[in-house]
C-alpha cells in the first residue's frame, strides 16, 4: 500500500508547478536555464555560500 501511495505522489503533476505565475514558464530552454539564472536559485546558492 505504501509503495502505491508513493508511486501516485511521484506521478502527481502538480508538484512541478512551483514556479508558475511569473514570466515565461513553458518550454525546454526555460526549464533548462532556470536553475542557472532563476532568481530564486541564484539567491539560494548565495545563501549556501554565505
Amino acid at each position: 500500500m505504501r509503495a502505491l501511495i508513493a508511486l501516485l505522489l511521484i506521478l502527481l503533476p502538480t508538484a512541478a508547478f512551483a514556479h508558475t505565475g511569473h514570466g515565461d514558464t513553458a518550454g525546454f530552454i526555460h526549464g533548462f536555464m532556470h536553475p542557472v539564472g532563476g532568481l530564486d536559485h541564484v539567491l539560494a546558492m548565495l545563501a549556501v555560500g554565505v
